[in-house]
């Protein structure tokens, strides 16, 4: 963990009419694995998880969550050298369209061995985002992928879920 950067813990409760009996736990489960992956594939930290389930409510409970993702190194490969520049050195289109699609410029770029030869590649940091922009994507997804078969749509808005949900 980077310095200046805290632990919280993160808690998701979603409140519903009576969730099918059968269901319940499998849809519990399937909500924080579902969180589980979506931290994964985002990269961010954090300690233990745990579902909850009643009748009418599901959670998940992740314990010492980062505030943020971690920084990223980027290596994007670009287009061979013999056509990045012309035979008196000018940089063609493609490499300054390469340059410009990696958002710096033609100087910033390196010059590496490729599979094929001589590449161009871009090499760069992307900062990590906050937790707390990612969180409500990570979870939309998990109530996505949970394994509901006839979803329902109550009152004017567009939400689907097993049951009408109350709060969350």
């Amino acid at each position: 963990m980077t310095q200046g950067q805290r632990n919280r813990d993160f808690l998701f409760e979603l409140g519903t009419e009576e969730l099918p009996p059968k269901s319940l736990f499998t849809l519990a489960r399937a909500l924080a694995d579902g969180v589980q992956k979506g931290l994964a594939t985002a990269g961010i930290v954090h300690g233990e998880l745990e579902w909850f389930a009643t009748p009418r409510r599901l959670a998940v409970r992740v314990q010492s969550i980062a505030d943020r993702q971690p920084d990223q190194e980027i290596k994007r490969q670009g287009p061979a050298v013999a056509n990045a520049f012309d035979p008196q050195g000018q940089p063609t289109k493609a490499a300054l369209g390469f340059a410009a699609s990696c958002g710096v410029g033609l100087e910033q770029l390196q010059q590496v061995d490729g599979p094929k030869g001589r590449v161009l590649m871009f090499v760069g940091t992307r900062n990590g985002e906050p937790t707390s922009a990612l969180l409500p994507g990570i979870v939309k997804a998990a109530l996505d992928a949970l394994p509901i078969a006839k979803r329902m749509r109550w009152g004017a808005g567009d939400h689907e879920f097993v049951r009408p949900v109350h709060w969350w």
